[in-house]
């Protein structure tokens, strides 16, 4: 197959992906702030395709691009070419070849992972480049699973922590995404009870330091009264 065919082949599943996702929004596609709130709950799907080619755009974190665009993509090749270099001048047993394109094959993986999770990131931070991304095939996600989890969060909050803990422990919960939800929903409030721990730490600790302050500077006062 030549490349200009492979080209239109690719350019097909991403329109195809494009076309899937306005059915699902009934028509249109999903704003940016229903694409954040997505994202948020792990339920976006990534176009690994589009995201390799869109790593280096404006927007995306540069951090990605340096350790997805250049670092291991770069190793997918530079690994497989070192070993059979340094094996025909006998530094290496010839094995090492078979084991570095097993690791050229795992960082090839983890180089579309993570431009994939590049593109999710630039896009929840810029607007612009998600609209430029969503259009292109970018992105993928169900409004029925933001629809559910709204309805999960409602039932959460009236039930309780140690309700839902009882119930994943239990396996009450039969639904795998309610499930799943449940376990992120005990986390937001673990991590918001945390925030909140902090907060009150850092209020008693300036409190405290406040009022020896103030303690320290009447003491000064008396002092300095006194010896006069």
């Amino acid at each position: 197959m030549s490349n200009q065919a492979m080209h239109d082949v690719i350019q097909k599943i991403d329109d195809g992906i494009t076309d899937d996702l306005i059915k699902l929004w009934g028509g249109r596609l999903p704003t940016w702030e229903e694409f954040k709130a997505a994202n948020k709950r792990g339920r976006v799907r990534a176009n690994k395709n589009i995201g390799i080619k869109a790593i280096g755009l404006q927007g995306v974190p540069k951090s990605f691009w340096i350790l997805y665009g250049v670092l291991t993509a770069s190793a997918v090749l530079v690994v497989p070419i070192a070993c059979i270099l340094l094996s025909i001048l006998g530094v290496i047993e010839w094995w090492y070849i078979i084991v570095s394109f097993f690791v050229s094959l795992f960082l090839y993986k983890l180089t579309l992972e993570g431009a994939a999770e590049a593109i999710k990131c630039g896009a929840e931070k810029d607007e612009a480049l998600y609209w430029h991304l969503v259009r292109k095939g970018a992105f993928l996600f169900d409004p029925e699973e933001i629809k559910n989890e709204a309805k999960w969060r409602t039932e959460f909050e009236e039930s309780g922590e140690t309700e839902i803990r009882d119930a994943l422990s239990h396996k009450a919960i039969i639904s795998e995404p309610k499930r799943k939800f449940a376990v992120h929903w005990l986390r937001e409030k673990e991590k918001s009870r945390e925030f909140q721990e902090r907060q009150m730490y850092r209020y008693v600790q300036r409190t405290f330091w406040m009022a020896f302050a103030a303690a320290l500077i009447s003491f000064i006062g008396i002092l300095t009264t006194w010896l006069h």
